[in-house]
């Protein structure tokens, strides 16, 4: 199926946000951001790729670091910073 058939304008791919929902920046890395409809992390003001990198944050604080957590914790933090967003450094406790 085409795009455009697929519901897109101007062959440019859908919008994964949800209509209507309203603007916000992101606590954690202070990019604006809104609803995605996949998560929780509208209910705490970040941006989904903040909400899973404290969620794997809060996984090692619990159960310890792993080789596999902590590629993962910094592959979101370079996919973070690689859309314009500055995580507070307070939140940099893995490396």
């Amino acid at each position: 199926m085409s795009k455009e058939k697929a519901g897109s304008k101007a062959g440019r791919p859908r919008n994964r946000f949800l209509r209507g929902s309203g603007c916000y920046t992101c606590h954690c890395c202070q990019r604006k951001t809104r609803s995605t409809g996949r998560g929780d992390n509208e209910n705490c003001d970040l941006c989904a790729q903040c909400y899973d990198w404290h969620g794997i944050a809060n996984i090692m604080a619990d159960n310890g670091e792993t080789p596999e957590l902590l590629a993962e914790w910094n592959e979101l933090l370079a996919e973070i910073k690689s859309l314009g967003g500055t995580p507070d450094e307070e939140h940099w406790w893995a490396r």
